[in-house]
């Protein structure tokens, strides 16, 4: 029967049954309650940090949790709070809405400078051919601007002088551009 090779740490060789049975008597007592207590001491360190490494774990879970659901809260506040703007469009005006702007030009200086608007057509052509009329075609356009606040008037064509065709001496075609403002919608949440 071949024997069992010896254990360095408890310094015991096993050779058989008898054997062992002799070794257990000889750890009996003393020695073994040493062995079982200071495994129980072990054992009870080891499962406490791992249960306060738990209890720590959980607990910044939560209070990450909580941190979350704080911030959520902040934002949808935020976007409680926020203004809802109106809407701006701009769209190009048609030959019945420059009508009445064109008339009102024709009335006020048409015995003095040309003022063109066939109808048909989605602008306004304001002309001169004297330079003495430079400052009447000037207010002219201007004049445009103060009678329509809610139209925006944009120079197609702007000439003076030899750019513009031989008989006239300035020219400004424009056309207008309506603005249009809508409410805002409330939000669908």
């Amino acid at each position: 029967m071949s024997s069992i090779p010896p254990l360095p740490f408890l310094n015991v060789k096993f050779s058989g049954p008898k054997q062992i049975a002799r070794d257990m008597e000889s750890l009996s007592g003393e020695t073994f309650d040493k062995i079982t207590d200071s495994f129980e001491k072990g054992s009870i360190i080891i499962m406490g940090v791992i249960w306060l490494v738990a209890i720590l774990l959980c607990a910044l879970a939560y209070l990450t949790v909580g941190q979350a659901a704080s911030v959520h809260q902040k934002l949808n506040e935020a976007l409680a709070t926020e203004p809802q703007l109106p809407t701006v469009t701009q769209f190009n005006l048609s030959p019945p809405q420059l009508k009445p702007h064109a008339d009102r030009l024709m009335e006020r200086y048409g015995k003095s400078i040309n003022v063109i608007f066939s109808g048909r057509e989605d602008f306004l052509v304001i002309e001169a051919s004297d330079s003495a009329q430079f400052s009447t075609w000037l207010s002219a356009i201007n004049y445009l601007d103060t009678i329509a606040p809610d139209v925006r008037w944009r120079f197609e064509r702007l000439c003076m002088g030899q750019d513009c065709d031989k008989s006239i001496l300035m020219s400004a075609t424009i056309k207008g551009e309506g603005v249009g403002i809508e409410r805002p919608q409330p939000k669908q949440d």
